[in-house]
């Protein structure tokens, strides 16, 4: 999704549960240290080579040194301010279910 902003995160790897992959992206995408708490929601979008099933939690932020390894830049962006940015198609119905 060059270009596009989007929710960091990635694939579950094997025996792995949701809330595990999130915690693990978020490491290894923005070195970032979180809670999770409840579930929001999620997505399932099909792009033209592929689908994708966007699971989203709602996450208390711990710490973060935001070493980025997959991404050119980050924000931190108010619920309310989110949809005045050019988000990946499958982000987009997630970003309705954030209550502001």
């Amino acid at each position: 999704m060059a270009g596009k902003w989007e929710f960091p995160g990635g694939n579950i790897e094997k025996n792995e549960s949701e809330i595990e992959a999130l915690k693990r992206e978020l490491r290894e995408e923005l070195g970032m240290f979180v809670n999770v708490q409840e579930k929001i929601g999620s997505n399932i979008h099909n792009y033209d080579d592929f689908t994708i099933n966007l699971i989203a939690y709602r996450c208390e932020f711990k710490s973060a040194s935001f070493k980025l390894t997959d991404h050119d830049q980050y924000n931190w962006v108010e619920p309310k301010n989110l949809s005045k940015y050019d988000l990946a198609k499958a982000d987009i119905p997630i970003v309705n279910l954030i209550p502001d």
